[in-house]
């Protein structure tokens, strides 16, 4: 079956209310053989080390501490990192945040 066709009967089960759609990191991460980079821990990890990279100077034990928070388990701390990252690289607009998340697929 041509992709058009694939398209064309995927629409109409939606348009039917037949399809259910599951996402998630879970699913990314399934889908792509588990590639770091399709979870919020692997995505993280890469900008730490971007930030290393291009957002120097950074505070001692920087890095440390933000990898501390993504393993730590508690979202809060995922989220205070994520948000780390995000200041570090320029997000969500300006910066590296935006050439980083284009390199990692999902821009």
């Amino acid at each position: 079956m041509s992709n058009g066709l694939l398209i064309n009967d995927l629409q109409e089960q939606i348009d039917r209310g037949q399809v259910v759609a599951i996402v998630g990191a879970d699913v990314s991460a399934s889908a792509t053989n588990q590639t770091p980079l399709a979870s919020w821990i692997g995505l993280l990890e890469d900008g730490v080390n971007r930030c290393c990279i291009v957002a120097k100077p950074l505070p001692n034990g920087w890095k440390e501490r933000v990898l501390g928070e993504i393993h730590s388990g508690d979202l809060d701390d995922v989220l205070s990192a994520a948000e780390k990252v995000s200041r570090k690289l320029g997000g969500p607009d300006v910066g590296k945040y935006s050439p980083w998340l284009r390199e990692c697929g999902f821009a």
